[in-house]
């Protein structure tokens, strides 16, 4: 806790001497991982173009799933391009099935107009079907109307019988006459 409460100070108050120890602390996997948190949490928190490029290296040096659910969670809120297409490669190929979910849990949940182009591509490249219903989820709640028309296809020709049957409960789930 005070070393929390120190890094934050120092964070606060160092200006641009603070900028090295906070990476420095963030990088060393033998500090208590809420010390490399809150270190993580003020690299993000700094304004500067080296923030997304020091979080994205975290990410990738970080050895522990949580942290790199931390990283994931800061990136996503960057409005900086290459961390946003850093989610996107972490949905695409991560080894670990749940920071993949993670990440597409970020892609669908900041929206914008790439996020159905993306989300699309990942469905159509998904081998689990575990995370090819996360996908079909957001599509579901989408405002899309492209996201809409991609629930009705899936619940007319998806070959997995499983992820026919939930679109086609998406789709029952709608009110209207289109549904």
């Amino acid at each position: 806790t005070i070393q929390e409460a120190a890094l934050g100070l120092i964070a606060r108050h160092g200006g641009e001497r603070s900028w090295p120890l906070l990476l420095d602390t963030a990088r060393n996997q033998s500090i208590a991982g809420g010390v490399r948190e809150q270190a993580i949490y003020w690299i993000a928190h700094q304004n500067r173009g080296q923030a997304a490029d020091a979080l994205i290296q975290l990410y990738d040096g970080e050895k522990t799933a949580e942290l790199k659910e931390r990283l994931l969670y800061w990136l996503a809120h960057s409005d900086n391009g290459r961390a946003r297409s850093k989610i996107v490669d972490v949905a695409r190929g991560d080894n670990r099935s749940e920071l993949r979910e993670r990440a597409i849990y970020w892609i669908a949940h900041r929206g914008g107009d790439q996020a159905f182009g993306v989300l699309n591509e990942l469905y159509s490249i998904e081998k689990a079907t575990s995370i090819k219903e996360r996908i079909l989820y957001w599509f579901a709640h989408s405002g899309d109307p492209r996201a809409r028309a991609k629930v009705d296809e899936i619940a007319r020709a998806d070959s997995g019988p499983e992820l026919r049957e939930r679109a086609i409960y998406w789709v029952a789930q709608r009110n209207g006459p289109e549904a």
